[in-house]
């Protein structure tokens, strides 16, 4: 029976390299390199947010950062997780994110 792959985060933008990261457990996200995911740009908090894998989904949660979380456009609260679906666009500071849920071949 063949694994799915586990959902990912593709990173892009404002000075920070291309790249993918696979998704397990909780993932912080900021500019402090104890972070997860390090986004090198000014406009991103030290501790920005979380992403949270709960019953094989995960869920986005803004850390009262100081530039705020935008998903699909739309501000993200602090203290008020989001359910991430497959497609959403995530801007933390300058930074973009894009979430992707891997499908059965």
């Amino acid at each position: 029976m063949p694994t799915i792959a586990p959902p990912r985060i593709h990173i892009q933008g404002a000075g920070s390299s291309k790249r993918i990261v696979e998704l397990a457990g909780a993932t912080t996200v900021g500019r402090a390199p104890d972070n997860a995911i390090v986004l090198d740009d000014t406009s991103v908090s030290r501790s920005h947010a979380i992403l949270l894998m709960e019953d094989g989904e995960v869920l986005l949660l803004d850390l009262e950062s100081s530039n705020g979380t935008l998903v699909n456009g739309r501000p993200a609260l602090p203290d008020e997780p989001i359910r991430l679906m497959d497609g959403d666009v995530v801007m933390i500071g300058r930074v973009l994110l894009r979430y992707e849920v891997p499908h059965d071949p």
